[in-house]
């Protein structure tokens, strides 16, 4: 990306990007969602529980059902009540 980029890259998993030299990054939640199951299994230091937490609050589960019904029913007015 170099240094003149000043914008937020959204990206994958993929380790290559955490060398750049970015004010923000936007992460996939996808590719968190293993990071923290790992981090459940890390003992001690309230891993589980933090790990617990930030699984509940992305949604990730749900927000694949809805996508996936959104691509069946094409009921977009239905999918963006969901996802707002």
């Amino acid at each position: 990306m170099g240094y003149s980029y000043s914008g937020v890259l959204s990206c994958d998993d993929l380790t290559a990007y955490n060398g750049d030299p970015l004010k923000a990054q936007h992460k996939c939640q996808a590719h968190l969602l293993p990071h923290f199951k790992k981090l459940i299994k890390i003992p001690g230091l309230n891993h589980q529980a933090i790990g617990t937490q930030f699984i509940d609050l992305i949604l990730i589960d749900e927000g694949f059902k809805n996508y996936a019904l959104f691509q069946q029913t094409q009921n977009l007015d239905e999918f963006l009540t969901w996802a707002s």
